[in-house]
């Protein structure tokens, strides 16, 4: 059983189901993510927050297609965008997704509304006497206009990522994907930035931003919050938004059905380990001796320095009963 957060009020625009993200390494395969089921709306401005290796960017990956699933399906204005192949994806892309990038990938040997223009050149929706007039009036729509000449090394970061903007609206699209769009801006750009995004809202755009910045995330319609590849649950995140992530996705994946404590078990007196057939709890610890459960421990308790075949639990002395006695099973 997978954590969803489908709707079923209006008919979405993107359908994510049931997506796994597998990396091959030399030290072995690593799932990046882990079974996402996710719909976004039309005209919903979503933010996609997580901490640094949560898999925020490749789930934007997924959604704009410049990244593959090892699993599942991604389905926008009814295409499935992974069936497709490379250049019949990068077509519609093109014509239907804007994306914008942390590090504003403008072609630096073109001025700010070449790098516009392009867009449109190969796309071919806007017709050819038509194309320099509507980039003009990107460009004014987002203050730039007295940049349209320069090349993109004489702005700024911030009117550097506002002429990436202007690039991914260049042909109309409905979607618009960033990653990071904010990530190496000062917080005032950052404001007239996600302002700008606001604005594409009202005239009926879907934003999908990837963020970590909390604030900006907290004033977009919707928050999606990753741990460790999976989706939070977003009432525990709304009911506990100090909690640290792991204890989150611990609470979802109980009340989703896939958390179950074990049997509380001790440890077999004179034995150098856990009792043979002691169940391991999911956060990576043996119950101790004291009869509570360490989350997240990193190793089992380890012998009681000078009593061979002694244990003790290694929060001893921590208080740890009281901030997880949640956790622990009923005596």
């Amino acid at each position: 059983m997978t954590l969803s957060t489908a709707r079923t009020e209006v008919e979405a625009l993107i359908k994510i189901q049931d997506v796994i993200k597998t990396y091959k390494t030399p030290a072995g395969s690593v799932d990046v993510l882990k079974h996402i089921n996710l719909e976004f709306l039309p005209g919903e401005f979503t933010a996609i927050v997580g901490k640094s290796g949560s898999g925020k960017s490749t789930l934007i990956n997924m959604i704009t297609g410049i990244d593959h699933p090892s699993h599942g399906s991604v389905h926008a204005l009814g295409s499935n965008l992974h069936a497709m192949k490379e250049g019949e994806l990068a077509v519609w892309r093109g014509r239907n997704m804007g994306v914008v990038f942390q590090f504003f990938q403008l072609l630096p040997m073109l001025s700010v509304i070449e790098n516009v223009l392009l867009a449109m050149d190969l796309a071919e929706i806007i017709p050819p006497e038509r194309r320099e007039e509507r980039a003009r009036q990107l460009l004014e729509m987002l203050d730039l206009q007295d940049e349209a000449e320069k090349l993109p090394g004489a702005l700024s970061g911030g009117q550097q990522q506002t002429a990436a903007i202007a690039r991914a609206l260049a042909n109309d699209p409905p979607i618009i994907a960033a990653d990071e769009p904010t990530g190496n801006l000062d917080t005032g750009t950052a404001e007239t930035i996600f302002a700008i995004f606001r604005s594409l809202v009202k005239q009926g755009k879907t934003i999908i931003m990837v963020t970590h910045d909390q604030q900006l995330a907290e004033s977009a319609d919707r928050q999606v919050v990753l741990s460790d590849g999976e989706l939070l649950d977003t009432l525990l995140v709304r009911l506990f938004p100090h909690l640290p992530h792991p204890v989150l996705l611990q609470g979802t994946h109980m009340l989703s059905g896939e958390f179950v404590i074990p049997p509380k078990t001790r440890h077999a007196a004179g034995t150098a380990g856990p009792a043979p057939g002691a169940a391991r709890h999911a956060g990576g610890a043996w119950p101790c001796g004291c009869g509570a459960w360490r989350c997240a421990a990193p190793r089992p308790p380890r012998p009681r320095p000078g009593k061979p075949g002694g244990f003790r639990c290694p929060w001893a002395g921590t208080g740890h009963r009281r901030p997880w006695a949640w956790m622990r099973p009923r005596r």
